[in-house]
C-alpha cells in the first residue's frame, strides 16, 4: 500500500465488469471476490449537472466527490484525466515508448526510451 488515495471514475452506468472477469478468467472466484470488495460505484452529478460514477479509497465518498467537481471545469472528464489522456495521446501518437523498469520517469536515461 502506498498511502496514496485514490478515485477509480467512470462516465456511464453500465452492470459491472464481473462478466467480464468471468468470461477473461473462468473459475477464478479470488478476482470477482477482490471485484466485489471494491464496493459500488456512486453516482456524483458534478456542478456541470452531469453525472459520472466513482469509488475512492483512502478517502471518504464526499470528499472523491467534492475533488471531482473541484477539478471539473467543464463537462465530465476532471482536469488532471483530461491533461493525462492528452499526453498519453501524443506520446502514442509520437511512438515514444517508455521501458517501465526504472523507479522513477525523472531519472529515465535516453537509452530507456524506446521508439518505434
Amino acid at each position: 500500500m502506498t498511502g496514496i488515495p485514490v478515485i477509480g471514475i467512470s462516465y456511464g452506468e453500465s452492470a459491472g465488469l464481473e462478466a467480464d472477469i468471468r468470461y477473461h478468467f473462468p473459475g477464478d472466484e479470488n478476482r470477482v471476490t477482490a471485484y466485489h470488495r471494491l464496493g459500488e460505484r456512486i453516482p456524483v452529478i458534478l456542478h456541470s449537472n452531469l453525472t459520472v460514477f466513482i469509488r475512492a479509497w483512502g478517502l471518504n465518498e464526499t470528499d472523491a466527490a467534492q475533488l471531482c467537481n473541484d477539478f471539473t471545469l467543464e463537462g465530465k472528464i476532471p482536469e488532471p484525466i483530461r491533461v493525462a489522456r492528452l499526453c498519453s495521446r501524443s506520446l502514442i501518437r509520437s511512438g515514444l515508448k517508455y521501458s517501465p523498469a526504472l523507479p522513477d520517469a525523472m531519472d529515465c536515461p535516453e537509452e530507456r526510451i524506446h521508439k518505434y
